[in-house]
């Protein structure tokens, strides 16, 4: 009722209004309501206030949310196990070398845990990486030295390139 005032004046004034309320109307409804109140200035001087009821629209988009939210959930989960069941080493980095990725073959062959070096640089299991920034963009195949968490080297052959963000 408060709004009926508000939504008048918007008309004198020729505002044409699109809102979506969501309120409780005890009088007309026990319980709360969402919907759409339109209103416009006719060419004829009248006015008009088209309400709608959103419940089944909004029921419907959370819905098909919810569907897309699963199915997200079970791609990543998906390619979760594909990167930990991996028998190669999967290290993914930010754009700054910070590791966001790094695999139970990593974890074993390293020596390191996962979280000991998650958000940590990259540049701890490498002795020479000055490559990463040499590079950008392109894949590439160097040869490296990894140190281990115990400080031993051993040689490897990586593949190394930038992975797009589709975000």
């Amino acid at each position: 009722q408060g709004l009926k005032r508000h939504y008048s004046n918007l008309l004198k004034k020729g505002t044409p209004f699109n809102f979506v309320i969501d309120r409780y109307i005890p009088q007309y409804n026990p319980e709360q309501m969402t919907y759409r109140a339109r209103g416009a200035r006719l060419s004829s001087g009248r006015y008009f206030i088209l309400i709608n009821e959103l419940e089944k629209e909004l029921y419907h988009e959370k819905r098909l949310v919810e569907a897309k939210t699963d199915e997200l959930q079970v791609s990543e989960k998906f390619l979760k196990s594909m990167i930990e069941s991996s028998p190669n080493i999967v290290i993914s980095t930010d754009l700054e070398g910070k590791i966001l990725i790094f695999n139970r073959a990593a974890e074993r062959i390293f020596g390191y845990r996962n979280r000991d070096l998650l958000k940590k640089n990259i540049d701890r299991l490498f002795k020479d990486s000055t490559f990463f920034s040499e590079k950008k963009g392109r894949a590439f195949r160097p040869e490296v030295l990894c140190v281990k968490k115990d400080g031993s080297l051993f040689p490897a052959s990586m593949l190394a390139s930038e992975v797009e963000n589709a975000a």
